[in-house]
């Protein structure tokens, strides 16, 4: 669901600490491990906060400490969204049944 922006992982993910910008390719595992995904953004959520995530995300280390963008904006209010609409519709019947393929 999430698309990481490559400045926030290497200046947050303990695993991508002191890569530079052109290093860019390193990250590609986070596609195919979703447990380094989502400890990496655990600890992008550690260090960048709040809004400052989706800023971040969408707006780069340009616009740390600015106001949130438009775009950033549309990234928080998708992400919500979307997390609503789950939340809302995740039953103990839907967690069931989709785990039984996964045993």
């Amino acid at each position: 669901m999430f698309k990481y922006n490559w400045y926030s992982i290497r200046t947050s993910c303990k695993q991508f600490a002191g890569m530079d910008a052109s290093q860019w390719q390193a990250a590609s595992i986070l596609n195919s491990d979703d447990a380094a995904a989502l400890t990496c953004m655990h600890e992008q959520l550690a260090k960048y906060p709040g809004d400052v995530w989706f800023i971040v995300q969408r707006d780069g280390a340009g616009y740390l400490g600015a106001s949130m963008s438009e775009t950033a904006k549309g990234y928080r209010d998708a992400v919500t969204n979307a997390a609503t609409y789950l939340q809302s519709h995740m039953t103990d019947d839907w967690v069931r049944s989709s785990q039984i393929g996964a045993q």
